[in-house]
């Protein structure tokens, strides 16, 4: 029996530290750290848009690829929700072929259909992309500034 209770409470250690989840104010603060060390440039718009793919980074930051070369790190205005456990993403943009910031917007297709407006784009490396993607594994790994 109790060979029983150390097997379960090491598999529950385990699942947890395999399913680290940040706070919404964690990733706030690890993005915008992100944005300051890396130097990041917001862009006013990505132009011939075309959505490939998108991870979320709370309900606030989210990366969006539009070729396997090109990725941006968008910020929000505000709170998405359902964001960060959406199995789809939608855009809401002014012009068909571009997405811009302060004018369109991301939304979790579903019942409720929340605009959330863009507030930055930021375009990033391949580097930058695996840097931040690694955040949810809990696997944090240092990105080189891009250069310029």
């Amino acid at each position: 029996m109790s060979k029983l209770i150390a097997s379960a409470l090491a598999l529950a250690l385990l699942v947890g530290c395999a399913t680290y989840h940040p706070s919404e104010e964690e990733w706030q603060t690890m993005v915008n750290d992100f944005v300051k060390s890396q130097q990041l440039e917001s862009i006013k718009r990505i132009t011939t848009f075309k959505l490939d793919s998108w991870y979320p980074l709370g309900e606030q930051n989210l990366i969006l690829r539009t070729s396997p070369s090109r990725s941006y790190l968008l910020t929000l205005r505000g709170r998405c929700p359902d964001l960060d456990f959406a199995q789809a993403l939608a855009t809401d943009q002014s012009i068909s072929s571009q997405l811009d910031a302060k004018f369109d917007a991301v939304f979790v297709p579903g019942k409720f259909h929340v605009r959330c407006p863009i507030d930055s784009i930021y375009p990033i490396s391949k580097e930058q992309y695996k840097a931040l993607t690694s955040w949810k594994s809990g696997k944090q790994e240092e990105a080189k500034p891009a250069a310029n």
